[in-house]
């Protein structure tokens, strides 16, 4: 097979298509939710097991009692992390940082906030803690505290702090706005261009690798081999067969020596084969040579191969930005 001109175009359409096709489809399932809410957690301190266990000659009371149970501060900050402004007509049900059963909020306070926002906070009850965002715009930001009574576990070494964090759920009812993100505090930006090199290395060698293979072999006009027996006379003749892709037959003595062409119609009819030798790739790069299973596979390759790429390459970036904004809504030094 020649490749020329056409064949490579017709690749690149397919190909085109098909990357622009699947860049479209993520793209709007990405804006199908402009809203985002992000969640950092900052500290969670057990009070009990970190102050009281360790000296009991201290006494701690909370109203007035003495604390003698598994008592969590929980201290996050809540940012609108996306690409619209939260407004009050768009919330149906407002922001709920949600508790399992016998989990209990005893306080909580919001401690800081964007300068001009104004969010508060509730208990409505004994596990449900109500965040008011009111008009909370990008990039804006609240803090808060919250003191948790977290029940003993099972499992003794499963701390409170551990516990709580494990259980934490939001939930909200916003217009488009997606699933709140719970993230730790750590914030450090990553080596984006390390990174990224490192995770398309390998795919890029391994697609020029099969890319190279493949115009090596398209080159090849022979595909195959085979030995045959002629009856010429009262003796019978072995020769060896090649044929080509333009259905002639090169006819070879034993020795290596090329006797003649002739067309395949021919070979067939004359020649009895007693043998068939095939290549590796014998059997099934005869039908990848023809020129639209080329296109075809060669389709599948590159298509594969950036589906791969744009996976190991969209997270990190996502991530990337996200961290870089999320230090810039917070005031961090930026790098």
């Amino acid at each position: 097979m020649k490749l020329d001109i056409n064949i490579w175009l017709g690749f690149l359409g397919v190909f085109s298509t098909i990357i622009f096709g699947f860049l479209s489809i993520y793209w709007v399932k990405s804006k199908r939710y402009p809203g985002r809410l992000t969640f950092i957690t900052e500290h969670t301190i057990g009070l009990f097991d970190s102050i009281i266990k360790n000296f009991p000659q201290i006494a701690i009371t909370y109203n007035n009692k003495a604390i003698d149970q598994q008592l969590v501060l929980l201290k996050g900050f809540i940012l609108n992390t996306g690409s619209i402004d939260i407004k009050d007509d768009m919330v149906e049900e407002n922001l709920k940082l949600i508790l399992p059963e016998k989990f209990k909020w005893l306080s909580a306070k919001i401690v800081d906030s964007t300068k001009g926002s104004k969010p508060t906070t509730t208990i409505a009850s004994e596990n449900e803690l109500i965040f008011s965002l009111g008009l909370f715009r990008k990039t804006e930001f609240l803090r808060f505290e919250a003191l948790a009574d977290i029940p003993q576990s099972s499992d003794n070494q499963v701390s409170a702090t551990q516990l709580l964090t494990k259980e934490l759920k939001f939930y909200h009812r916003i217009a488009d706005t997606n699933k709140v993100e719970i993230r730790p505090i750590n914030l450090e930006l990553p080596n984006l261009k390390n990174d990224l090199f490192g995770r398309i290395l390998l795919p890029a060698m391994l697609f020029i690798g099969l890319i190279f293979m493949l115009l090596a072999f398209s080159n090849e006009e022979k595909l195959g081999e085979f030995h045959f027996h002629q009856k010429v006379g009262g003796s019978i003749l072995e020769l060896r067969a090649k044929p080509h892709i333009d259905n002639n037959v090169d006819l070879i003595d034993v020795s290596g020596k090329k006797i003649k062409t002739i067309p395949i119609e021919e070979f067939n009819t004359n020649f009895e084969k007693v043998e068939i030798k095939k290549p590796i790739f014998n059997s099934w790069f005869s039908k990848i040579i023809d020129d639209y299973f080329f296109i075809i596979f060669l389709t599948i390759l590159g298509v594969m191969f950036m589906i791969t790429i744009l996976t190991f390459i969209i997270n990190p970036i996502r991530e990337y930005r996200e961290i870089k904004k999320i230090r810039q809504t917070l005031n961090l030094d930026i790098r």
